[in-house]
């Protein structure tokens, strides 16, 4: 009977990781989702600045010129956090099956399910440390502030230009 119990305690547990390696393969899609949307609107952005190369909208490039460059740095991101996902993903399930074997051929030698359990819950901690997120809000708060202040240097912008002013709300976190 403890043995059963052992055995349906340990096919549990699988289970349970099982679902935790389809929630982080879920997110991975998500995040492929969201870069493809983003490639859609730098398509769109990229257009619409070809539209405005005309004298009159000179003002208008500039301002397109500044979000193109701000949604090509997000879109870079989004891109290293997909690799970085994916890769910690394929690491993920690589480490779950060894636990798995692990585990079923201990409990096939009599060995204590607690020690497969400990060698799984191990695995997941040294995954969770590697997952740690960034701080995506704080990176685009920077880079705005970057872009401010490089576009003040350079003289074609005054403290009071709507460029400046709509960059210096996004650095301090007031618009996304």
């Amino acid at each position: 009977e403890v043995a059963r119990r052992a055995q349906r305690d340990a096919e549990h547990r699988i289970q349970m990781e099982r679902e935790k390696a389809e929630s982080s393969v879920k997110r991975v899609e998500a995040l492929e989702k969201e870069l493809a949307e983003r490639d859609r609107q730098m398509a769109d952005l990229r257009a619409r600045l070809e539209e405005a190369t005309r004298p009159e909208h000179f003002q208008k490039a500039a301002n397109l010129q500044v979000q193109l460059e701000l949604r090509t740095a997000e879109l870079n991101d989004a891109r290293d956090r997909a690799s970085v996902l994916s890769k910690s993903r394929d690491y993920f399930k690589k480490c779950f099956r060894e636990a798995c074997a692990r585990n079923r051929a201990q409990l096939g030698r009599g060995d204590t399910t607690a020690s497969a359990v400990a060698e799984i819950s191990e695995c997941l901690r040294d995954l969770q440390g590697q997952l740690a997120p960034e701080e995506p809000q704080q990176w685009f708060n920077n880079e705005a502030a970057e872009e401010r202040r490089r576009l003040l240097a350079s003289g074609l912008y005054g403290e009071h230009d709507r460029v400046i002013l709509a960059l210096q709300a996004q650095a301090q976190g007031l618009t996304a």
